[in-house]
């Protein structure tokens, strides 16, 4: 039991190895964009993005970042892809759907995570048959090509879920905005009755 938990670790190494080196690279990125505030300064939406973000939404963007990650892992190691890749993709799409919601979305999520898991299932034989039969450049050129469309969907995947995040985020700006408008006319018709009486 322990030699296959360590044996399933061990085989999404590049993966842990990549996400350790993406997330330090965009905390160094945003500790630099963001260590001088100014009202006037372009950073300061990037700022409110983060700083408005619920416990939820980070959980989501986290999804779509590890699964970009998963998907350079898979790319840097040459295609060479495990069941391990395939139910960690699973998991994380499922996660990322959950996120999501009842979007309109839904049913695309649906079937493109079907699809990525098809395709991760054939670059796992591809490179099984790599090992076990032949070794031939081209196969090797067609499992990495594969993985990069999978990378770019998963992009896809994490640009979707900025945007449902800002939506929500615009939502309860306007929300509180109108409640704020509705306020101030209050105060403006109390204002009046006072003036008239």
């Amino acid at each position: 039991m322990l030699d296959s938990i360590i044996s399933a670790i061990s085989s999404v190494r590049a993966f842990i190895i990549v996400a350790a080196i993406v997330t330090l690279g965009l905390g160094a990125v945003l500790v630099a964009l963001c260590s001088k505030f100014s009202w006037e300064g372009k950073n300061r939406k990037l700022m409110a993005f983060f700083f408005q973000m619920g416990y939820w939404d980070c959980f989501g963007l986290a999804c779509s970042i590890l699964k970009c990650c998963l998907m350079l892992a898979v790319i840097f190691s040459r295609g060479a892809v495990t069941y391990v890749h395939i139910l960690l993709y699973l998991f994380l799409h499922i996660m990322y759907m959950i996120h999501q919601g009842w979007r309109k979305g839904l049913a695309i999520n649906v079937v493109m995570g079907i699809v990525s898991s098809g395709v991760l299932f054939v670059m796992q034989m591809l490179d099984q048959y790599l090992d076990e039969v032949v070794y031939d450049r081209r196969i090797v050129v067609v499992i990495v090509l594969m993985g990069i469309l999978l990378f770019v969907h998963t992009l896809t995947d994490f640009f979707h879920c900025c945007d449902a995040i800002l939506s929500r985020q615009g939502s309860k700006v306007l929300g509180h905005e109108r409640h704020e408008g509705r306020a101030k006319q209050k105060r403006e018709e109390g204002k009046r009755a006072e003036q008239k009486s």
